[in-house]
Order: structure tokens, then sequence, then C-alpha cells
């Protein structure tokens, strides 16, 4: 189940960070969802493409301009993989 603590783990952050994490982690499973991801609380996979979107979202925070982004905007290649294979009408 994706959580908090995961994703706490997964970007490598202290337990400080459990309060900014969470916007992300919210986001990332709602992006998953409107991707035609269904959320999947027993899946490994479901919990590693949210906690890839969100790790990218959460590293990637002060882009603020597509000029200093230099492509770093998108989601990872690996998450749109997970999402093409996990969609429910895939």
């Amino acid at each position: 189940m994706a959580s908090v603590e995961g994703l706490r783990e997964y970007v490598r952050e202290d337990e400080d960070s459990d309060s900014e994490l969470t916007p992300f982690l919210e986001a990332a499973m709602l992006y998953a969802e409107g991707a035609g991801v269904e959320r999947d609380d027993e899946s490994p996979l479901y919990d590693l493409l949210v906690y890839m979107i969100a790790g990218h979202w959460y590293d990637n925070r002060g882009i603020v301009s597509f000029s200093t982004a230099q492509g770093k905007t998108e989601i990872p290649v690996a998450a749109t993989a997970l999402i093409l294979q996990m969609r429910e009408d895939g």
C-alpha cells in the first residue's frame, strides 16, 4: 500500500518531511487514476508507479520555468511504461 512512509524511504528524506510529501503522494495517486490506472493497494507495481511520479515531482519542485526545466518536467519513462502496462483499458 502506497504510504507517506514508503515515499519518504523512496526519496530518502527524514521523518520531518512527511507534511511536505503528503500532497505529492496524493497528487501522484490522482495522476495515475487520471491516466487510467486503478488504485490497487495490494500491488507493488502500483506503489512503485506512485512513488516514481511523486518522487520525481518532489525532486523537481523548484523548477519554475520551462527554460530551466531541461526535460525534467515530464514523468520518468519507467513510470510511463508502468502506466501503459497497468491501464484499465490496456
